[in-house]
């Protein structure tokens, strides 16, 4: 990813990620200090009530704060 060369802390969930992939990008967000600043995920990704329950406790911990969805 282009950005992470730039030394942006960025990554991606998608489909084609392994589970060990995934599992350490959701270790991140729920750590204390997540190093990601930015997340690359699907609408329908969004949509899920497990993925949107993760959003909702980044927002309430005061680190989430911006959502941007290009269809």
């Amino acid at each position: 990813m282009a950005l992470k060369e730039k030394g942006i802390a960025a990554e991606f969930l998608s489909s084609t990620q392994t589970s060990h992939a995934k599992n350490k990008i959701y270790e991140d967000l729920e750590s204390g200090r997540p190093s990601l600043k930015l997340l690359y995920v699907t609408p329908e990704l969004i949509a899920t009530p497990g993925f949107s329950s993760k959003l909702t406790k980044l927002h309430a911990r005061g680190l989430l704060h911006l959502i941007a969805i290009d269809e």
